[in-house]
This record gives structure tokens, C-alpha cells and sequence, in this order.
């Protein structure tokens, strides 16, 4: 098959999240604090830092820090989803 049939940056989506300037709060926190004040982002999932309200310009979350994810894992255990 060759590399014609390999995945290439093209076929990408955006490292920008669209979710990026959606009005939004902050998540609720775990007893430790977590997220610290980030909001949930409804486009990508991932915790985002807020700029007046609004979800900072951050790239679609993809997991790879582990403490992160774990957390994560955890904060919607215990919240959920909504």
C-alpha cells in the first residue's frame, strides 16, 4: 500500500477549538480546588482558563499529561457531565 494510504496533517482538524470564546463559568471544583477556576469547554472538553467569561483561544484538548487526565477522570466522576 505504500505511504498513499498513511494519514497526513492535512486530513487534520484544527489544533484551535472552536469552543474558544463561548461564554461559559467556571467548572465546579473538586475539595483540592480542581480545575482552579478553568471552565469545561462543550466543543473539546477540556479545562480552559476564562477571560471575562468567556473561554480563553486554547487548542482542542488531547490527552497526554497524565495528571491531567487523571483529574480529569475524577472531576467527572465526581461532578459529571453536567
Amino acid at each position: 500500500m505504500g505511504t498513499s494510504q498513511m494519514w497526513s496533517e492535512t486530513e487534520a482538524d484544527p489544533l484551535a477549538c472552536p469552543g474558544a470564546g463561548s461564554a461559559e463559568r467556571a467548572a465546579p471544583p473538586l475539595p483540592d480546588g480542581f480545575p482552579f477556576g478553568r471552565a469545561l469547554c462543550p466543543e473539546c472538553t477540556g479545562f480552559v482558563a476564562l477571560e471575562r467569561s468567556r473561554l480563553a483561544p486554547h487548542d482542542a484538548y488531547r490527552a497526554g499529561d497524565p495528571v491531567e487526565d487523571a483529574r480529569r477522570a475524577e472531576w467527572f466522576n465526581s461532578v459529571g457531565w453536567n
